[in-house]
């Protein structure tokens, strides 16, 4: 067992026992418990910290910036832990050199170095090499004037591994120990990506080591149809995927999605569809986040339908003939014996399996003797 997983049962334990213990006093009446005086402590340091920045007429932000050279990304914010403390926040993006010369890993830090080797860190080392970091790096500005981490090792030692920046929440002071434990029981709690997030890791892992996709299979291991998935659905062009405010999407969904993009791309109808996005998407802001990708994916689904429709009027056999050229369908003849012919088909969306196959029965029907194409294949 690690020393964070002691630690984090520890916590656990504890919290047991403090539904307990807040029944009884902890001190006598009048006296001040370890607690009560470090709460009185941090105000104290809190105060002091305001009264020195404001009289230098600086924020925090400006003091990191000016004095450590970091550049704030986000405002500055005031948090109040569950246990009643006050922190003011800075966030910052570091890039790769900035993190290895201003950052180190704090003495209290309860991560075991056994646990930040380039072997045990396979589960996030691809994904912070991508760019993808699913919680910020937690720490505060040291005596050293560096900032010393207090949860995030792990992700520290993927970017000095694969040498990219990562974003650090930077606290104003060092938080207690029970604002340490917080962070960390949050941080233990781990964020599931999106498919478009994994997508963007997939394509930015081919960028960096000349792979395609059928490399991600080979060597990471990933699913063949997940890499395809992901990846298509991250390549979307931008006026369209630009729509959705969060990319969060089921497998399904994006299955539909891809295959309608991918349709709308070949028949260059971008523009077209970016246009009836515009009109359905008005005033979709009071719907939830859920029912706007609905709208989205309904639209552009719909819109690639239509298109298909129009398309393929006429006589069946040019229906039949715009959906094989295309490669929307595909349909082979297998002759078991020499009395009976079988037709297959391949690539058929289960919603217009009926259509189809109603399309090849009138079509069939023309001719008394079918004779099979070369290799098989219409």
């Amino acid at each position: 067992m690690t020393k964070r997983y002691d630690v984090l049962q520890s916590l656990k334990n504890n919290k047991v026992q403090d539904s307990v213990s807040k029944l009884m006093p902890s001190m006598p009446a009048g006296d001040l418990d370890y607690r009560e005086e470090a709460l009185l402590d941090a105000d104290v340091n809190l105060s002091r910290l305001k009264d020195s920045l404001s009289k230098a007429n600086k924020t925090l932000v400006d003091y990191l910036a000016d004095n450590l050279g970091f550049v704030i990304t986000k405002p500055q914010r005031e948090i109040r832990t569950p246990s009643g403390e006050t922190y003011i926040i800075a966030h910052s993006h570091l890039i790769f050199k900035e993190l290895s010369n201003k950052c180190v890993i704090d003495e209290d830090n309860i991560r075991d170095r056994s646990e930040c080797t380039e072997e045990t860190l396979s589960d996030i080392i691809d994904e912070i090499g991508s760019g993808l970091q699913n919680r910020p790096v937690f720490a505060y500005v040291g005596d050293n004037g560096k900032l010393s981490i207090i949860d995030g090792s792990r992700r520290f030692a993927c970017a000095m591994i694969r040498k990219v920046g990562l974003d650090v929440e930077i606290f104003d002071r060092k938080p207690s120990s029970k604002t340490i434990n917080w962070i960390i029981e949050a941080s233990d709690k781990k964020k599931r990506f999106s498919l478009y997030d994994k997508g963007k890791m997939f394509f930015r892992m081919m960028q960096i080591n000349s792979w395609k996709q059928a490399d991600l299979v080979d060597v990471k291991k990933y699913s063949k149809q997940e890499v395809s998935r992901c990846v298509t659905f991250y390549k979307t062009p931008y006026k369209i995927i630009n729509f959705f405010i969060v990319k969060d999407l089921t497998k399904h969904q994006v299955d539909q999605f891809n295959s309608a993009v991918n349709f709308i791309t070949k028949i260059d109808a971008i523009n077209e569809v970016v246009d009836c996005l515009k009109a359905n998407c008005v005033g979709y802001g009071s719907l939830t986040k859920i029912e706007q990708n609905k709208v989205i994916i309904n639209t552009v689904v719909g819109y690639a339908k239509s298109i298909k429709r129009n398309k393929v009027s006429g006589s069946n056999e040019s229906k039949l003939r715009y959906l094989f050229n295309n490669g929307e369908i595909k349909v082979s003849l297998y002759r078991p014996n020499r009395d009976n012919t079988q037709v297959r088909l391949h690539k058929v969306p289960k919603d217009e399996e009926k259509e189809i196959i109603s399309l090849i029965s009138e079509v069939l029907r023309k001719y008394e003797q079918i004779e099979s194409p070369p290799g098989g294949t219409l």
